[in-house]
């Protein structure tokens, strides 16, 4: 019988939300983790001299959550092999597989070493989260991890629970990251202890209060209801996408509708020199503003070949994040770049490798490629760049 580690999840509060399964594992397992006896349920257990070891430890030992969770699994797997004709039990707060960083390095690592794992779910901390914050997950739910949050990943038309929110750092790097959604008085509901007797709280606070709260904790998280105010996506490609797509429809405006490649074509190179002249300027305000109106044609254009069913916008993005990263195997790749001029000549050879995996023919001369529409002096200075490489390349 091969080594095996069971993997038991606590629910959210106290032994009330264990599951008889998980009773029953514990009762008879001789050797006995959690990964942190910071939880109501561990308390409940000791009165029916269920003990356990705690990993608690590790959190003072490591500098990051990272090194704290692989250090978990290497410490259960080692048990489990050390003890292979009994089984290691490991509890975890919630249920494994909501949440639970150890649990998933434990499903990759585990099988490498020949050891058997095994799920006895619990009551998330979500099954809590859904009655006393009062939403239904069917109207539209993300959960997102307080330690991972990114601008990116906040969507403001869904229900958004954050967890993890364990202390005031983390709880200040969430409210740095959501104000750049939302404005900094937008109420925002914070519960802890869901679901636990006597200690369960859940209070609305404005979010520049969120990294203000006198405790915190691993039972704490961060809820933020659905809205359909459209202020909130202001900021968001999506919704620029959105706008420019409802201009072209049918009930959207007449002259943009009426627009062409070509008819709009002066407007793309005027928007371009205006965003070069506030480069000359070195003014960020106006900058901001012609960088819009430069994208805003980039869009259109998308926009009328999207109608045709070619292209749209996102492949477009997906081009250019697939160029960025192809010719930049110095930041991407194993190609390394002592300075400036060693990043450009990557980003040449590269440029030439992926012409020639795309079929592109090989250039006559060395003056192929300028625009033929570009003005007579930045023409003659790239003409010049082109022909000086050519003259280092020969000499």
């Amino acid at each position: 019988m091969p080594p095996s580690i069971t993997v038991v999840g606590l629910g959210s509060g106290g032994e009330d939300q264990l599951t008889l399964g998980a009773l029953k594992a514990l009762e008879q397992s001789a050797y006995r983790y959690v990964r942190t006896a910071d939880h109501p349920a561990v308390a409940d257990l000791r009165r029916r001299a269920i003990e356990f070891q705690s990993f608690d430890a590790l959190y003072e030992r490591h500098s990051s959550f990272d090194e704290v969770y692989e250090s978990i699994a290497a410490a259960l797997m080692d048990a489990a092999a050390n003890h292979p004709d009994d089984n290691v039990l490991y509890a975890v707060p919630g249920h494994p597989m909501v949440a639970e960083r150890t649990v998933q390095i434990l499903r990759w690592r585990a099988p490498e070493r020949g050891i058997e794992l095994k799920l006895l779910g619990g009551q998330s901390f979500l099954d809590q989260a859904f009655i006393s914050l009062g939403f239904d997950p069917i109207e539209g739910f993300q959960m997102l991890d307080a330690a991972e949050l990114k601008r990116e990943h906040i969507r403001p038309r869904l229900h958004t629970v954050i967890g993890q929110v364990y202390d005031a750092f983390t709880a200040s790097e969430v409210k740095l990251t959501l104000m750049n959604i939302y404005p900094d008085d937008y109420l925002i509901t914070v519960g802890q202890s869901l679901g636990v007797p006597g200690k369960e709280s859940v209070r609305q606070i404005p979010l520049h209060e969120l990294d203000r709260l006198e405790s915190y904790g691993n039972l704490m998280l961060v809820h933020i209801p659905a809205s359909a105010d459209e202020r909130l996506r202001r900021r968001s490609f999506e919704r620029l996408h959105e706008i420019v797509t409802i201009l072209r429809s049918p009930d959207g405006c007449p002259w943009d509708r009426e627009q062409t490649h070509l008819s709009i074509r002066k407007n793309f190179i005027e928007e371009t020199y205006e965003a070069i002249e506030a480069l000359d300027n070195d003014d960020p305000d106006n900058m901001k503003e012609e960088f819009g109106d430069v994208i805003l044609q980039v869009l259109l254009h998308s926009q009328m070949e999207e109608e045709t069913g070619t292209f749209d916008v996102y492949d477009v993005l997906a081009e250019l994040n697939d160029k960025l990263i192809f010719r930049h195997p110095h930041v991407f790749g194993g190609e390394n770049a002592q300075d400036a001029e060693e990043a450009l000549k990557n980003w040449e050879q590269m440029k030439a490798e992926e012409k020639r995996r795309k079929g592109v023919p090989e250039r006559t001369s060395i003056l192929d490629g300028i625009p033929k529409d570009l003005p007579a002096l930045p023409r003659a200075h790239k003409q010049q760049k082109k022909s000086c490489r050519s003259r280092l390349r020969l000499a």
